[in-house]
């Protein structure tokens, strides 16, 4: 009967539950793990891309530089160092995502 706008601790259920979306007063709201796990699955779509028109690009020939470029310039290790380290500034992953759309265009432009 509590209000968890009003007051969020002693909840049945608690945050950290696990859930994803919560009742709210007009419909499911969603939790920021709903929220992250959009941007993962995002996150996943981009490389997908990336590879996909990397690989179109490198099949069609003549763009060898801007092939190179995006192979330096994406680097994954500084979003995921290895499986049980990431950078704690969120910065760093914004900052990738945004090289990894730049280059997206990019070689959609050269795969045309």
């Amino acid at each position: 009967e509590q209000n968890p706008y009003q007051d969020q601790l002693d909840l049945t259920p608690v945050n950290g539950d696990g859930f994803l979306v919560y009742p709210g007063p007009n419909g499911p709201l969603n939790s920021i793990r709903w929220e992250v796990i959009r941007d993962g699955i995002e996150d996943h779509d981009y490389l997908c891309m990336f590879r996909e028109l990397l690989e179109k690009v490198r099949a069609r020939g003549g763009h060898e530089t801007l092939v190179n470029q995006a192979l330096r310039e994406i680097d994954y290790k500084k979003v995921v160092p290895d499986l049980t380290n990431f950078p704690r500034d969120p910065q760093v992953l914004v900052t990738e995502r945004r090289n990894l759309a730049r280059y997206i265009e990019k070689l959609s432009e050269a795969a045309r």
